[in-house]
């Protein structure tokens, strides 16, 4: 087989890999229970609307002793949720508690426990703080290692520069390690997995750019448009990637506006601000990190 022949199979293959493992990604829409109370492997785990104090509750019990009170849900019944699910493997469930603080735009908060001979918090997603990480969890065993990763929308960008609907969220992988015990921010190792497509969308802005006539803008404006919206899309798939060098190689081509230095100082200044930013690159946490934390 020629050395042409050969790439053509091996892209081929990953491109299958790939098609398998996006067809794999799930919510948890259906593992959410229905009822106020589940019980699983001696624990209790109830969901509670507390009307006088503003919030839903989750409390999880063991031998009638409460371990844990979560009350970030706002008073309603659908904005506290619970459930079991599989992500370490087959060998067993992990509870899964969604909290929805009630926002028009912002937030959800995670957070997952094992319920085996000792409550252990595989992740708890306050600890980034509900202005960084949102929206649904969607699992996916990303690797095929029988153990699944979750993706959650970074909500950091939010409304930068323009609109929440003409805002871009990044994805971030959250992966179990083994050593930490937990579920961690693991945009590096998965990389591929946040990049599929990001090559198609740069060409697609490339030759928009090559067939359109920029003419000077005010250097800021009160709702950008697509072009600006595409141009950081693609910059920070590849920032939260990993790609860090890459993204602002795009961003300094391809990025027309007469706001350029202020959206590039602008971005910077999130990204030091973002905890998934700052895991992926192996930076220190910040003092609101550590805060939220203990």
């Amino acid at each position: 087989m020629s050395l042409k022949g050969l790439r053509e199979v091996l892209f081929a293959c990953a491109a299958c890999a790939l098609a398998s493992v996006c067809a794999s990604a799930q919510t948890l829409e259906g593992v959410f229970i229905k009822g106020t109370r589940l019980t699983y492997g001696g624990y209790v785990v109830t969901r509670t609307v507390v009307e006088q104090e503003g919030e839903s509750r989750a409390v999880i019990s063991r031998g009638g002793r409460e371990l844990v009170r979560l009350t970030d849900g706002a008073p309603r019944d659908y904005a506290t949720r619970i459930g079991l699910f599989p992500l370490l493997g087959r060998n067993g469930k992990q509870l899964v508690v969604e909290q929805y603080t009630g926002g028009a735009h912002c937030c959800t908060v995670y957070r997952v426990y094992d319920l085996g001979a000792q409550l252990r918090t595989l992740f708890d997603g306050d600890e980034f703080g509900i202005d960084e990480i949102g929206e649904d969890m969607n699992v996916v065993d990303i690797d095929h290692d029988g153990r699944y990763e979750f993706t959650q929308t970074v909500m950091a960008f939010d409304y930068f520069m323009t609109s929440h609907a003409g805002s871009v969220f990044p994805t971030a992988v959250f992966a179990y390690d083994e050593r930490a015990g937990k579920y961690l921010p693991a945009n590096r190792k998965f990389s591929a997995y946040l990049l599929r497509g990001v090559g198609r969308e740069a060409r697609k802005i490339e030759e928009t750019n090559r067939r359109t006539i920029f003419r000077p803008t005010r250097a800021r404006q009160t709702f950008h448009g697509e072009h600006f919206r595409s141009v950081l899309d693609v910059l920070l798939k590849y920032v939260y990637a990993g790609e860090e060098q890459k993204g602002w190689a795009f961003f300094n081509s391809n990025y027309m506006l007469k706001d350029k230095a202020e959206v590039e100082a602008g971005v910077k200044e999130k990204l030091l601000e973002s905890a998934v930013y700052r895991a992926t690159y192996g930076l220190a946490p910040s003092k609101q990190e550590e805060t939220n934390a203990r």
